[in-house]
């Protein structure tokens, strides 16, 4: 099984394209705010051979190249400067996944990205206020709901 954190790890573009193409929102008014979880940097260079140590690099290169695409096809639909990423560089290893080691400092980092981004922010995405949530599943074509009373 494949999820969401392999093949869509950044979301930006699919939202994007779903708001457009399934919502019929105006691409002129869509503003997007896509928030990373820490970028690490990579040097293919760097020393290491073998299956295991290219197998790892493959699945950052996938995943790093799936991210990138998504913007791509986000700022393709809706330009560039309506999408706005905070997804801070960080040493390769610094942070895990499946280790709570460096909480703190990763809580530290995002307060401090939050502070800087948030004169743009003001300016774009918190401009004005959006309505209240409602959910839109009478906007959703009817081939596309899910049957769970059925089969």
């Amino acid at each position: 099984m494949i999820d969401g954190g392999i093949w869509a790890n950044n979301p930006t573009g699919m939202a994007v394209v779903e708001a457009v193409a399934v919502l019929g929102v105006p691409r002129d008014e869509i503003e997007v705010l896509s928030l990373g979880c820490t970028q690490a940097t990579s040097d293919l260079t760097r020393g290491g051979s073998g299956e295991l140590h290219w197998a790892r690099r493959a699945l950052d290169c996938a995943m790093s190249g799936q991210s990138f695409g998504s913007l791509g096809t986000a700022a393709l639909l809706i330009g560039h400067e309506h999408i706005f990423r905070v997804d801070r560089p960080v040493a390769p290893g610094r942070f895990s996944l499946d280790s709570a080691s460096g909480v703190d400092e990763l809580e530290a980092l995002g307060r401090f990205e939050a502070r800087k981004a948030l004169p743009k922010l003001k300016a774009t995405v918190l401009a004005e206020h959006a309505p209240p949530f409602k959910p839109m599943e009478d906007m959703v074509p009817v081939g596309l709901k899910c049957d769970t009373a059925g089969s």
